[in-house]
């Protein structure tokens, strides 16, 4: 069986420019998963997933894998269902981890333990997660609390569990079938042997908005990461 590690980046992000190449504490924020991932993945199954020319520099200098998409998959509609799908179609493994390189501060050891928990337990899919232990509401209704009833501390809530994106796994077979089938891949289907993966502390920081870079810069210069 083949687990690979696919890194996907673009170039021309909108909400923070040049987020992919833009140094955080010194190193580019797309280097902090490759060396996180060198150290879990052999070099043959490690890709960095793009269609600019800039990427391909690096994953050379890194000697890793560089897969080449269709400059299409790179606009702002393509999303993970596409992306994942085009990749499968061309690359021969059983299991692929979606390393996402807005969550710098994931480790050799979350990335390890991820992997490995995805293939001892034989799943289609595992989402990382965080928990978060506070009253929740959506579309104006309560999702995890009653608001007739007195209020609870926090720590003796239900946690509920929201998608960090750092990592997921999927199995190949399964997710081209569910793409092929229904045109959405990305979360699994009724049937499909799915988990939810908790990460922690700095590893469930995501990279959207520039606060959330301003934040990652703090993070690593006091931590020294």
């Amino acid at each position: 069986m083949r687990t690979i590690c696919m890194i996907p980046a673009r170039l021309g992000s909108k909400r923070v420019e040049d987020k992919v190449i833009r140094p955080l504490n010194g190193k580019p924020l797309v280097q902090y998963a490759l060396d996180s991932a060198k150290k879990v993945f052999p070099r043959r199954d490690l890709y960095l997933n793009s269609s600019f020319d800039e990427l391909e520099d690096i994953a050379k200098k890194n000697k890793i894998q560089f897969y080449r998409r269709d400059p299409k998959l790179s606009e702002d509609t393509a999303v993970l269902d596409d992306i994942m799908y085009d990749f499968f179609k061309n690359i021969e493994c059983d299991i692929a981890i979606h390393f996402n390189l807005t969550s710098p501060f994931i480790t050799e050891k979350d990335l390890k333990d991820f992997t490995d928990y995805m293939i001892k337990k034989d799943l289609d899919y595992l989402i990382s997660v965080k928990e978060e232990r506070i009253e929740i509401v959506y579309d104006g209704k309560p999702l995890n609390y009653n608001q007739n009833k007195r209020k609870i501390n926090s720590q003796n809530l239900k946690p509920a569990l929201i998608f960090t994106s750092g990592l997921c796994g999927f199995k190949k077979d399964v997710f081209v079938k569910n793409f092929e089938n229904y045109k959405a891949a990305s979360f699994g289907h009724t049937g499909d042997k799915i988990e939810y993966y908790t990460l922690k502390g700095f590893s469930t920081i995501d990279i959207d908005w520039e606060e959330d870079f301003q934040l990652a810069e703090v993070i690593a210069q006091n931590f020294n990461i």
